[in-house]
């Protein structure tokens, strides 16, 4: 029975990230969340199963202690019950650190604007995993009702959301502009003449449409080239972008 011995396995996902829990990293975290069971007919044994596992930590180690486990109770599984199994892993992405420097930059606008702040890893994979791999990246979180993410029940305070808009105003005011080469440079210049005169004139038009959350300001380094001050604007609707605005501009809506 494929279905008897694939539930063994779901309850040692559970047990083995349990413990990984309970020993050393309480972030560690894994489930089952598919299962296809051949050929799915109530009156018949099942012949097979597919099960996908997701498995996710802030540390590679105890993904990898799960991933043992699983591995273990598979070959455990062909003994006792006499099954074949296969272990596929189309995906072994290892847990992206967020840059220091950015994350002090937000604690930092956090306490000039009064506001209590806190570090806080992401379980869920994002863009930003991406972006870290060419430069320094970070995430800034508002908080949901009851730590509810990912969920219709989901919901933030409008309150919440203005403070973390504050947050985000200082930590861009931090900002360095410049030359590439230098490891302290947060954002270089754009692609070429034409790109800055687009952002240039989508500056214009944000100006008369839109709300300026927040500008950085470009230094001496940066008067001359294709460098654009990082900003951030409050529209109304998405309809007022007609096109993909590409450079470091932000539209909150």
């Amino acid at each position: 029975d494929a279905l008897a011995a694939a539930s063994e396995l779901v309850l040692e996902v559970e047990s083995a990230a349990n413990a990984v829990v309970d020993a050393s990293s309480p972030t560690a975290v894994g489930t089952v969340g598919s299962l296809d069971v051949s050929p799915n007919a109530t009156n018949v044994v099942p012949g097979r199963v597919d099960l996908g596992i997701d498995i996710r930590d802030v540390e590679y180690r105890s993904m990898e202690t799960v991933v043992t486990a699983v591995r273990d109770e598979l070959a455990r599984l062909e003994a006792d019950r006499g099954v074949e199994t296969a272990f596929e892993r189309p995906f072994d992405l290892h847990p992206t650190p967020m840059s220091d420097r950015l994350r002090e930059a937000a604690h930092r606008a956090g306490t000039a604007a009064g506001l209590e702040t806190l570090d806080l890893h992401s379980g869920a994979a994002h863009d930003t995993m991406h972006v870290a791999g060419v430069t320094d990246a970070s995430l800034l979180f508002a908080p949901s009702r009851d730590g509810v993410a990912h969920n219709p029940r989901e919901w933030t305070d409008w309150d919440d959301c203005a403070d973390a808009t504050r947050v985000l105003a200082g930590a861009m005011a931090e900002l360095k502009i410049g030359d590439p080469g230098l490891l302290s440079t947060d954002v270089g210049p754009v692609i070429d003449a034409d790109a800055l005169q687009i952002l240039r004139d989508h500056t214009v038009r944000m100006e008369k449409e839109a709300r300026l959350i927040a500008a950085a300001e470009l230094s001496e380094a940066a008067a001359h080239g294709t460098f654009f001050a990082p900003r951030a604007y409050e529209l109304k609707s998405l309809d007022q972008l007609h096109k993909e605005i590409f450079g470091p501009v932000l539209h909150v809506i």
